[in-house]
C-alpha cells in the first residue's frame, strides 16, 4: 500500500490545488492520499479533502492533529500510514507545493532501485509574480539538484518517500518536538537516520513545484530564512556534538561575509550568507525562532 501524505495548516486553496494535481497521476500503481490537518477548530484542511474526494472521485483519508507544531503532524502521518494502515511507502509533500503526473512513479522507480530508505524528488520553484533579481541561483528557491540514484543527504521532507523497512527495524523513530514551531526538524530527522545507516536517493523524474508568493519574494523573507536556517543547523550540532567546530567555520564565515557586504552593498547573496552564519552562532543560546506561526499562502 502507498500513501501520499499532506501536512497542512490554514492553506486551503493551496492545499486544493496540490490534491488535484495528485489526481492527474500517471501511475499504474494505487495509492491514496491522507491530509493531516493542524488546524483542530476550524479544519479547513478536512472540508478541503471531503469537497474533493468527492469531486475528483479520489478517496481521501483525513486526520485532525490537535497538537500545534510541524514535528506532530508528521509524527501523526507516520503513526497513522506505517502503524495503523501498515502501508509500505510513505510519500509526503507539503501543502504549497504541487507536483507532476510522473511524480509518483519517478520516486517508486528509484526506490526500487537503490532499495533507498528515503528518496527525495526534485523541488522547482513556481513564482507567482515575477521574481526579483536576488532570487536567481538562490539556494532558498532553487534547491540542489542530483541525477537520480544514491546520495549521501537529504535535508528536507518537502518531497520525499520514506520506505516502512527502516522504521520496522527502528522502532519509535520519530520527529523531535522541540523543532514543531521552529523549523529545522525535518533536517534533523533525516541526519539521525542517515546516523543510523539510512540509505538516500534521489529522484530527479519526481518532479514537484514549490510556489512562491509576494509575502515570500522579499529580502525581509530571505534575511528570516536564511537565519532560521543556520539557526537550525546550530541546534543540530548541538546534539551531535560538534557545535564548535560549527562555531569556529561559521565565526570566519561570518566576518568574510561582512566584508564583502561592505564592499559589494549592492550583491544582496553577501547579506543572506552573512546572517545564515549569525542564526549558526546563535544557535546553542538564544531564543530559536517561531517561524510556523506566520503563514505565508492560502
Amino acid at each position: 500500500m502507498i500513501y501520499v501524505a499532506i501536512p497542512t495548516y490554514k492553506r486551503p486553496k493551496s492545499l486544493s490545488r496540490l490534491i488535484k494535481s495528485l489526481g492527474r497521476m500517471s501511475t499504474a500503481r494505487e495509492y491514496r492520499i491522507l491530509v493531516a490537518d493542524n488546524d483542530a477548530e476550524m479544519r479547513e484542511g478536512v472540508g478541503v479533502a471531503k469537497s474533493l474526494s468527492a469531486s475528483e472521485e479520489k478517496a481521501i483519508d483525513t486526520i485532525v492533529v490537535e497538537a500545534r507544531g510541524i514535528s506532530a503532524v508528521r509524527n501523526a502521518i507516520l503513526e497513522y500510514v506505517f502503524r495503523d494502515k501498515e502501508a509500505e511507502i510513505l510519500l509526503m509533500i507539503d501543502d504549497d507545493e504541487y507536483v507532476d503526473p510522473g511524480w509518483i512513479d519517478g520516486m517508486l522507480t528509484v526506490q526500487t532501485e537503490t532499495a533507498a530508505d528515503a528518496v527525495a524528488g526534485l523541488v522547482l520553484p513556481h513564482f507567482e509574480t515575477t521574481p526579483p533579481d536576488f532570487a536567481k541561483d538562490n539556494e532558498l528557491y532553487w534547491r540542489t539538484k542530483h541525477d537520480s540514484g544514491i546520495v549521501r543527504d537529504i535535508y528536507s521532507t518537502t518531497s520525499l518517500l520514506l520506505a516502512r523497512k527502516f522504521f520496522r527495524e527502528h522502532k519509535g523513530f520519530r520527529f523531535l518536538d522541540e523543532f514543531g514551531m521552529t523549523g529545522g526538524g525535518d533536517f534533523e530527522f533525516l541526519n539521525r537516520m542517515k546516523g543510523k545507516g539510512a540509505v538516500f536517493a534521489f529522484a530527479s523524474s519526481a518532479i514537484s513545484y514549490e510556489v512562491f508568493g509576494e509575502s515570500r519574494l522579499t529580502k525581509d523573507w530571505n534575511i528570516e530564512r536564511s537565519y532560521r536556517i543556520g539557526f537550525a543547523e546550530a541546534r543540530i550540532a548541538v546534539k551531535n556534538r560538534s557545535y564548535y567546530r560549527l562555531f569556529l567555520k561559521s565565526f570566519l564565515a561570518y566576518f568574510y561575509y561582512r566584508t564583502k557586504v561592505f564592499l559589494y552593498p549592492s550583491e544582496f547573496q553577501y547579506e543572506r550568507k552573512m546572517v545564515k552564519q549569525l542564526g549558526r552562532m546563535k544557535g546553542r543560546w538564544a531564543q530559536a525562532p517561531e517561524v510556523y506561526k506566520k503563514i505565508h499562502g492560502g
